[in-house]
């Protein structure tokens, strides 16, 4: 998720909206500074501040930083710094807020949906024991279809579990 930010001299301004950022991503909320030419030869970072704690993200080659992780629910202040050795440019700061995400992280699944880890344990074995299959025995095992004996008796478990 891309957030476009015009930097002008000293002033920070939100090009895209900003309405319903999330807490809880990592590596998702990109924060892109469209930079004048007075940042020009600097080494910039963004400072992102909740509460007490600052975070310092070093700009990428696209001007660009992530929002830190560590930034939780509630409100963020965001301003830029550059230094060249000579020159120090700081710039006003954006407030925003970030809701709160609802996953729960220990979520149990019901008798009919697998949990994560049974999922993902399924997705592994399925693709590891496709190697001791030859390409002819792979085709023939994905057109084969359901008999109906096999549909009734998943249709009972699933109403039986309701």
């Amino acid at each position: 998720m891309d957030i476009l930010v015009g930097v002008t001299n000293q002033k920070l301004r939100i090009t895209t909206n900003l309405k319903n950022l999330i807490a809880g991503s990592r590596q998702f909320i990109r924060f892109i500074f469209e930079l004048s030419d007075e940042w020009d030869g600097l080494v910039t970072f963004a400072q992102f501040q909740q509460g007490e704690n600052a975070y310092n993200v070093f700009l990428d080659d696209e001007n660009a930083a992530y929002l830190p992780p560590e930034i939780g629910p509630g409100t963020c202040k965001m301003m830029l710094y550059g230094d060249n050795g000579t020159i120090i440019a700081t710039t006003n700061y954006i407030t925003f807020t970030l809701d709160e995400n609802i996953l729960i992280h220990d979520a149990q699944s019901t008798d009919i949906s697998k949990s994560l880890y049974d999922q993902l344990i399924e997705m592994v074995s399925n693709v590891t024991s496709w190697a001791d299959y030859n390409p002819e025995e792979i085709i023939a095992s994905l057109d084969k279809k359901a008999e109906a004996s096999d549909l009734e008796s998943e249709v009972s478990r699933a109403q039986a579990a309701e």
